[in-house]
């Protein structure tokens, strides 16, 4: 488990938590590729909206399942549940898509296996499982 202060640290310093992990723990390119995926779009958006969410800190745990990956995201601020992100492009062509905001949410959504959130204790947390199939 570690932790990313929102306020402190960069986009670049997270993304080398993934990277180490993924080193160390993943073999399988089509599942680094997942996980890499989720866990850029999941923390790019945290860093992105943290201010308009209240958000300071979010704590990210991995887990190694046999042939899944099983990431943990805890933290505070404003709740907004990214699973019931609803975006009405999703059946248009890729060029009308491009437009920012909610693409990656839809990236995510399609490429876990599953995909959670709840907000516990006055804290959020979004719970995803990667799978190598």
């Amino acid at each position: 488990m570690f932790r990313i202060d929102l306020n402190s640290d960069t986009l670049e310093n997270a993304m080398k938590n993934i990277d180490t992990f993924c080193k160390k723990y993943i073999p399988y390119s089509d599942l680094l590729f997942k996980v890499r995926l989720i866990y850029e779009e999941i923390i790019t958006n945290m860093f992105k909206h943290a201010v308009n969410l209240n958000t300071t800190f979010v704590e990210v745990d991995i887990k190694t399942i046999p042939d899944n990956i099983w990431l943990s995201f805890l933290y505070d601020g404003d709740e907004f549940d990214p699973t019931n992100y609803k975006d009405g492009r999703v059946n248009e062509p890729l060029k009308e898509n491009a437009k920012e905001g909610g693409f990656g949410l839809f990236l995510v959504a399609n490429t876990a296996k599953k995909f959670s959130y709840k907000r516990e204790n006055g804290l959020n947390r979004i719970e995803i499982e990667i799978s190598n199939h």
